[in-house]
């Protein structure tokens, strides 16, 4: 699905178009701060790699939707297509929101888990093991826990966002079909990336339920509360 197409069919009845925004308005908050955050997000990634800290596919995986956001942006931008951004930037900022809040939904719910069950599982071990793989630091050093726990926060907004190009109206049986796709994802890179494999019944229960957890609260709350809905 391009970019460009989500704002093809109007929100407004026809009987109500003349109460449309103007295309000389001034552009809802939301544009620029989304065009920062992407373009920051992009650079950081880019300066990583060739500084020599960040390897390729962590560069990479963190700013291609990012790069292709900022491109439908400004293909949107030159051509005076100001309704069709600020409703691209609307799906953005949605995904981006419930993929955040999902994420702490996710992040909190672990450690209650590991509490009433008495599992052993060391609940936020990734976190250190990307900030070690990102920065070169040791992964005890708070460099590096602080810039892996960023890592894995830009990639759960960065998820959401996908998420909601590819279904704008949200839905919780797509957020949580979305969220299995990722964490099957998840169980075939990890084995090489971090200390985890399939017979590690904690991780693999856990990461089950958690992103369960994510893909519902994502669905869900885009579905009743996205200001970017279609």
């Amino acid at each position: 699905m391009s970019f460009t197409r989500f704002a093809e069919r109007s929100p407004f009845p026809a009987s109500e178009e003349k109460t449309a925004p103007s295309e000389r308005d001034p552009l809802p908050l939301r544009v620029p701060v989304m065009v920062f955050l992407l373009a920051f997000v992009t650079l950081a990634a880019l300066g990583g790699y060739l500084g020599g800290l960040t390897p390729a596919t962590y560069a990479m995986s963190a700013s291609a939707l990012p790069v292709g956001a900022l491109l439908a942006v400004a293909v949107l931008w030159t051509r005076g297509r100001r309704k069709d951004l600020s409703r691209f930037t609307a799906h953005l900022a949605t995904g981006a929101l419930w993929g955040f809040l999902g994420l702490v939904a996710y992040d909190l719910y672990q450690p209650l888990v590991k509490w009433v069950t008495g599992a052993t599982f060391e609940t936020y071990r990734a976190m250190p093991v990307f900030g070690r793989i990102l920065t070169g630091l040791p992964s005890t050093a708070l460099g590096a826990i602080l810039l892996g726990w960023a890592f894995h926060f830009w990639m759960g907004v960065m998820a959401g966002m996908i998420f909601v190009l590819l279904r704008p109206r949200g839905g919780l049986l797509a957020g949580l079909v979305f969220a299995m796709v990722l964490q099957t994802a998840r169980l075939l890179a990890y084995p090489s990336r971090l200390p985890a494999t399939l017979h590690d019944s904690d991780f693999l229960s856990l990461g089950i339920i958690g992103f369960s957890l994510w893909g519902a609260v994502l669905g869900a709350g885009i579905r009743r509360w996205g200001f970017g809905r279609d």
